[in-house]
């Protein structure tokens, strides 16, 4: 779990994104015999392609502050809109925020993508 939490003055990320994950599991194919499925692990962080509306200037200016405490890959924690519901997540950018689009005088928009690791619970 990450020692920064997404402020919750800021806004969410959007839902209209694209999940990407890797595989978690190998096909092996031995020299003899039949080919084997071979679990690597079930704890791989997923892409994400996101983007964050800031509605007023004030939110730009604290997103972008916020963005400068998280620079170069510190990980934060961020509850995220899935399929599930809101589901905790330790985030961290992989491809910082830069160069936002001006919708409106006082509107801004970020792209970034960002790895996800969802928390998992002790088991008792």
């Amino acid at each position: 779990m990450a020692d920064i939490d997404y402020p919750s003055e800021l806004p969410q990320f959007n839902a209209g994104k694209q999940r990407r994950e890797r595989q978690g599991f190998v096909v092996t194919n031995p020299l003899q015999g039949s080919a084997y499925v071979e679990l690597r692990t079930d704890d791989l962080p997923v892409m994400w392609d996101v983007t964050i509306t800031c509605i007023s200037a004030l939110q730009a200016q604290t997103f972008l502050a916020f963005l400068r405490s998280v620079k170069g890959g510190r990980p934060f924690n961020k509850s995220i809109l899935t399929e599930y519901g809101f589901q905790d997540y330790e985030v961290a950018f992989a491809q910082e925020p830069r160069e936002p689009e001006q919708i409106s005088p006082n509107v801004w928009r970020y792209s970034a993508t960002i790895y996800a690791q969802q928390f998992k619970m002790p088991r008792i």
